[in-house]
């Protein structure tokens, strides 16, 4: 245990004791919401992330130690454990470098070198690989062994036995492997060429799982979720032109292939409106066959509230007259397959449309292994599964094949030859492929980890979003066939009237959606408007700011665009089945688009994390390894928050820090025959004993009850300390509670009863109260903190959501122009933001800031409010793309930093993030509506060579570690550290003959000083 707390402490840079603490209370059964809220002082203050990373390296040590036990048995018992073999593997510091020590002695499967063992051959094996009879000639040693019975019918298949004993002895070496290990990390690089097939150019297969996820999401958020082609696009749908011209090449979802040959990950976009793909498609389908006239834009597009126009087409008046002559009464009518045929024949050959190929950046691309993008391998991998990209690892042969000689065979070895023919066979034939599946395996590891912390942190920032209260919703979920649906939600999300207004059909039928929803605004009172960013989203949005300017304009009435990523996927649950059983699943999804605004967090809990669309790359992880971790998350943030004991969801309170399913339901079965008045009933609830009640009660808050502090953060087992502080400042528990109801309704608050009080408890001193009363000094100021403020909700200061009331038209953009946007995902190459176009917009990272930023989720997070301008229109591809920089700002040049922190383009190959576009930072506010001056400054004074100063605007440009957060101290100085030039070495013979190449361009610069004619040659 010892050890296992040194490694830990050591690996996450924390102090022994906190480490112990951490992993003592853990063992102990307690939730890690429940330590790092109410055991802070004995873990000197450890948060919920540092205690994770704690539980999941003690995980793996665990694991590693419990490997280890078998291997030293495993090996004991084949009676070839040595004492230097047992000190080696109880040393080995990770799984890898145990596998290698271990695979000597593993049980093998059938290969060459076994069956050359049946054979008899290990003793001749092992008398060349030992040197021990240097006298012997090989041809004649193994003429002894030659023997039909058992193969081996000549010389040749007893040396090539040996060969294959030998290979398989010299890949088992565990030195060999590490440094061949390090060879290749340092020097190989991944490479990817594109698979020249019939269906490579199909986007469908880029994502086989595409139609097994089930997330409800518009473009806007397809595009936020992975795209490592990072266009920046508003695209509208297609129009019945296009369709007409080429219906082969409609597809089941087309928005789905839409997304994926524009680099969106599909499987989000597959799940866009159950009930709608099915009648989309149909309607393109049945329209397609049909000649008509072309429909402007999404009318046309979709032709769903349209009368198609039949028109007889023929070539000329006596070829028609020759038709009716064939259809009288005497000769049978032709039947519909015979028309539809002879009109198949006169149409004229139609133009195939390919497809952009899906992964044509990654074609006859390369770079280094050390230096990939995660997100860049998990593309990659895709490509790979889809059968589109042929992946290997490059190595530099040459050095592997000199270090494996130098290890493999002794210079003095009698048969040497022989034996370098033996390592030259095992590298290539074993030793390579598995560490290139080794390099494959942990590159995909490693970017498997980032996309899950991504993820979560996007799903963290997500969650926290605050809550919209007090306020009547008028909830959309767009659509375009079956219409729009409606559902209006009372200030509690309770919905009170559900309905359906159409967006598409002629002028009149417009106007009448437009009267309707105005009436319906005007009759229920509404105070905000909220519309679902999927499919039909632009067009919904178009109708309510109409609606608002035309028809109530004098109503202040506002309308938010919401993420409705799995709101199918919620109307069709259990959950909403229980929740809402009188609507239908249309109703119900546009119930839950108004309650994301109204509560994010208590509506989000309800949808499985994966299904938010706020990931990258997420359906290309471990299934069960991204449910844990997104799982953990939700649960950081639920007891971050508190719950309301009386009106959380089971879905809510399976969450609470020692809940689960089981619990929840039984405590939402006891407040149901009698509200809970305090939190000592919960006690009474079956599951919910001792231990749970500890972990659970500090996360249940039971407002207007019989004891005030209930509704606080304060745990009950520090009740009696709440009541000593506030005895001590002259106030009861009840005189405290009244003082803070009457806050809440008083006109000014300097003067009321909460503002004495909380003048009186900020001028405590939290040491010496801790002294005092004999209690750890970090739990005593979160008491403090729960006094002066019992109700705050800590979701307050993060950034709400953007309201808008009139639209934005492509038509009515001009370059520099100003657009207050919202960040709705955060990737490694930049972030996706909504600036009303009705599909988000990528700001890559170089139009962020004017100076360089490391680490984009330290600076941004889901639901910021970013100040953008336009920087280009391309109005004929309805592209935008936009910068965070202000326009005039200039940027700053990036000097070399040293210790190899230089940014450094990928080797050979084009990049394949496109350079998409948006913005910076002296306009994104805080999560709090203050304005963030760390985002987008102006450029700063030209530095001094050799140094330069560090600012708010360079913030996340740092190292790791506690640097990195946004309170940093402005101003600090550092110095670069001078570097010693490197001596140059001399060329060899080798390289002037051409034998070798020139590394470096050092090495060019001396070939052609020494090959350069003098004067006297030129003369001469």
């Amino acid at each position: 245990m010892i050890d296992e707390i040194a490694i830990i402490a050591r690996d996450l840079k924390l102090s022994n004791d906190s480490v112990n603490a951490a992993v003592r209370l853990l063992d102990e059964g307690n939730a890690i919401p429940f330590v790092a809220r109410f055991r802070k002082d004995q873990t000197n203050g450890l948060d919920a992330d540092q205690l994770s990373a704690i539980k999941q390296r003690a995980a793996e040590l665990r694991a590693l130690a419990e490997r280890k036990a078998f291997v030293l048995k495993s090996i004991e018992s084949q009676g070839k454990l040595t004492e230097a073999l047992a000190k080696d593997i109880e040393a080995a510091s990770n799984s890898r470098r145990l596998e290698d020590l271990y695979l000597p002695y593993k049980p093998k499967k059938q290969s060459l070198a076994t069956t050359a063992r049946q054979q008899g051959l290990e003793p001749i094996a092992d008398e060349i690989f030992e040197g021990s009879r240097p006298d012997v000639d090989l041809p004649s040693r193994a003429t002894e062994f030659v023997r039909v019975d058992k193969g081996l019918n000549s010389v040749d298949d007893v040396i090539a036995g040996v060969r294959h004993l030998i290979a398989e002895r010299m890949s088992e070496q565990s030195d060999l492997r590490r440094e061949l290990r390090k060879i290749i990390w340092n020097s190989s690089e991944l490479t990817c060429k594109l698979v020249q097939s019939e269906n490579s150019t199909d986007p469908n297969a880029t994502e086989e799982t595409a139609t097994e996820q089930n997330s409800k999401t518009g473009e806007s958020a397809n595009a936020a979720t992975n795209s490592d082609l990072e266009g920046a696009s508003v695209t509208p749908p297609p129009s019945m032109a296009e369709i007409e011209t080429n219906p082969e090449q409609v597809p089941a979802n087309d928005t789905e292939t839409e997304s994926v040959a524009s680099g969106e990950h599909p499987s989000l976009v597959a799940e866009s409106s159950e009930n709608r793909d099915s009648n989309l498609a149909s309607g393109l389908t049945q329209t397609s066959s049909i000649s008509s006239d072309p429909l402007p834009h999404a009318e046309s597009a979709l032709g769903m509230e349209h009368e198609p126009v039949l028109q007889i087409v023929t070539d000329s008046p006596l070829e028609l007259n020759a038709e009716l002559s064939e259809t009288t009464p005497t000769s049978p009518p032709p039947s519909k397959a015979d028309e539809a045929s002879q009109k198949a024949k006169r149409r004229k050959p139609k133009k195939k449309k390919t497809p952009p190929h899906p992964f044509k950046d990654y074609d006859n691309f390369a770079e280094s292994i050390k230096r990939i993008p995660n997100h860049r391998v998990l593309a990659i991998n895709r490509g790979e599964r889809s059968g589109q990209l042929k992946i290997k690892v490059r190595v530099d042969q040459e050095a592997l094949d000199k270090r494996a000689l130098e290890l493999l065979v002794p210079s003095e070895h009698p048969f040497k030859p022989f034996l370098e023919e033996c390592a030259l066979d095992a590298l290539h034939r074993m030793v390579l492929p598995s560490l290139e599946r080794e390099v494959r395996r942990e590159l995909t590891d490693s970017a498997e980890r980032h996309a899950v912390q991504v993820f979560a942190h996007n799903l963290k920032a997500l969650l926290l979003r605050p809550p919209v209260r007090g306020k009547r919703v008028l909830s959309i979920d767009p659509g375009y066939k079956n219409g729009c649906s409606i559902a209006i939600l009372d200030a509690q999300g309770n919905p009170i009237h559900s309905d359906r207004v159409f967006i598409v059909g002629n002028e009149q039928r417009r106007i009448e959606s437009r009267a309707k929803l105005s009436k319906l605004i005007r009759d229920h009172q509404v105070d905000l408007v909220v519309i679902g960013n999927g499919t039909a989203c632009r067009e919904a949005e178009i109708l309510v700011s109409d609606a608002i300017r035309e028809d109530i304009a004098d109503l202040d009435i506002k309308y938010v665009i919401a993420n409705e990523a799995g709101a199918s996927t919620y109307s069709t649950s259990e959950i909403g089945k229980e929740e809402l059983p009188d609507l239908l699943p249309h109703a119900r999804s546009a119930v839950s688009i108004g309650r994301r605004i109204q509560d994010p967090l208590s509506e989000l809990v309800k949808i499985s994390p994966g299904h938010l669309g706020v990931g990258l790359y997420q359906h290309d992880i471990k299934a069960k390894h991204l449910a844990e971790s997104l799982d953990d998350v939700v649960e950081s943030c639920v007891n971050f928050v508190g719950v309301n004991s009386n009106t959380a969801s089971t879905a809510l309170l399976k969450y609470v820090a020692g809940l689960n399913q089981l619990t929840a339901k039984r405590l939402l079965e006891q407040r149901t025959a009698k509200p809970i008045t305090n939190r000592q009933e919960l006690r009474e609830v079956a599951g919910i004993g001792e231990a749970t009640f500890v972990q659970s009660a500090g996360f249940l808050r039971v407002y207007e009850g019989t004891n005030p502090l209930d509704e606080t953060a304060i745990h009950p087992e520090s009740y009696h300390i709440a009541e000593q502080i506030l005895k001590k400042i002259g106030l009861s528990v009840d005189d405290w509670m009244a003082g803070q109801l009457l806050d809440a309704q008083a006109q000014d608050k300097n003067e009321s009863q909460a503002a004495e009080t909380l003048h009186k408890l900020t001028e405590l001193n939290a040491a010496t109260l801790a002294q005092e009363f004999q209690v750890g000094e970090l739990m005593l100021r979160d008491i403090l903190k729960s006094l002066e403020r019992p109700r705050h909700d800590p979701r307050q200061k993060f950034s709400g959501p953007v309201f808008r009331s009139g639209i934005i038209k492509l038509e009515d953009l001009e370059p520099q122009m100003e657009l207050q946007s919202q960040v709705v995902n955060v990737v490694d190459f930049g972030v996706f933001v909504d600036v009303g176009l009705g599909s988000s917009c990528l700001v890559h990272v170089s139009e962020l800031s004017a100076g360089y930023i490391q680490d984009l989720h330290q600076q941004f997070a889901v639901g910021d409010a970013l100040l953008t301008w336009v920087k280009e229109i391309d109005v004929a591809r309805r592209r935008v793309k936009l910068t965070a920089i202000k326009p005039g700002t200039p940027k700053v040049e990036r000097q070399p930093r040293g210790h190899g922190n230089r940014r450094r383009k990928p080797t050979s190959g084009a990049k394949p993030e496109a350079t998409a576009s948006v913005a910076t930072a002296e306009n994104k506010t805080q999560r709090g509506g203050k304005p963030r001056t760390d985002r987008n400054q102006a450029a700063k004074p030209e530095r001094k060579p050799g140094r330069f100063e560090r600012s708010n605007q360079f913030r996340g440009s740092g190292g790791g570690g506690k640097g990195n957060k946004r309170n940093r101290d402005e101003g600090r100085t550092y110095a670069a550290k001078p570097t010693k030039p490197k001596p140059i070495a001399p060329l060899n013979d080798d390289v002037l003959a051409g034998k070798k190449p020139m590394r470096s361009f050092s090495d060019l610069a001396q070939f052609y000083t020494q090959q350069k004619p003098t004067p006297e040659s030129d003369q001469e």
